[in-house]
């Protein structure tokens, strides 16, 4: 396959998209959450004229200049697979952040917002693929799994709530960008979605938790002042998304890329999936 063979795929076409990866795979990813994910100003969908073949790429300068790439979805049409398709979606992908000066490129764990924080273990053709193109493996990360039953009370004089109103906005993103300022651009996403939680003392948050940025039913991003670590805040504000969760209709919460494995087992959360992190040099 040549790069001219491949068309740039607006947003108009995540229906074609969507049906694509549907039969692609056994996970389910919505138009919107395609359309949402995948077609930001860093963004271009590379695909057949056909809607058969399609791969989504990512490119973003760094503060010190660097220019980095991330593929984020490749999907061949099942009666196409195993005709070297993938891997020459890949070489489209990497030629095209070539000319945009990228000297690396990591196979999906690009954020915000990502669709998976890495490749699938359980997908072998998928981790095959990676290897076959040149990748090479750099970490593990894992997903787990919570019921949306689970509930706790607040600690005394705190108080956790929606983060609708302007000033509550004003005062989390504050806290928000002097602990954590990675994940400003998914609490603006969060902050649109009406997805943000924050809990308050009486002068001021000391913890926020969103979910649903860019997988529904996803739990992230999400922390706790320092100060107030230790004292429950966490696991109130995973119950907070869970009972939002358990009115929207799912029966799980699913923590994404998960780094401390024992507060959520805690809560009585479950190994759900685990991914494997690539990166290559251009």
């Amino acid at each position: 396959m040549a790069d001219t063979d491949l068309v740039v795929w607006g947003p108009d076409r995540s229906v074609d998209l969507a049906a694509l990866w549907q039969q692609c795979a056994d996970e389910l990813i919505s138009e919107e959450e395609l359309a949402s994910a995948l077609w930001g100003p860093r963004d271009v969908v590379l695909g057949t004229e056909d809607g058969q073949e399609a791969v989504a790429v990512r490119i973003r300068t760094e503060s010190d200049g660097t220019v980095l790439g991330w593929i984020r979805l490749v999907a061949v049409h099942p009666e196409r697979q195993r005709q070297g398709r993938g891997a020459a979606l890949i070489g489209a992908a990497e030629n095209w952040l070539r000319r945009g000066a990228a000297v690396f490129v990591g196979l999906a764990d690009e954020a915000p917002p990502y669709l998976w924080p890495g490749v699938d273990v359980a997908n072998i053709a998928a981790q095959a693929l990676a290897v076959s193109c040149g990748y090479e493996p750099v970490e593990s990360t894992l997903n787990m799994s919570l019921p949306v039953s689970f509930r706790v009370e607040p600690p005394d004089g705190v108080a956790i709530r929606r983060v609708l109103d302007d000033g509550d906005v004003v005062a989390v993103r504050a806290m928000v960008e002097h602990n954590w300022d990675v994940f400003l651009p998914e609490f603006d996403l969060a902050v649109d979605s009406a997805t943000l939680f924050g809990a308050f003392t009486d002068t001021g948050p000391v913890g926020f938790a969103a979910h649903s940025v860019a997988r529904i039913g996803w739990l992230g991003p999400m922390g706790t002042a320092a100060n107030w670590g230790g004292r429950g805040i966490g696991s109130t504000l995973v119950s907070a998304v869970c009972t939002d969760l358990m009115v929207a209709g799912r029966s799980s919460v699913e923590v994404c890329r998960v780094g401390p494995v024992h507060f959520y087992a805690t809560l009585g959360a479950e190994i759900s999936r685990r991914f494997q992190t690539y990166l290559k040099a251009l």
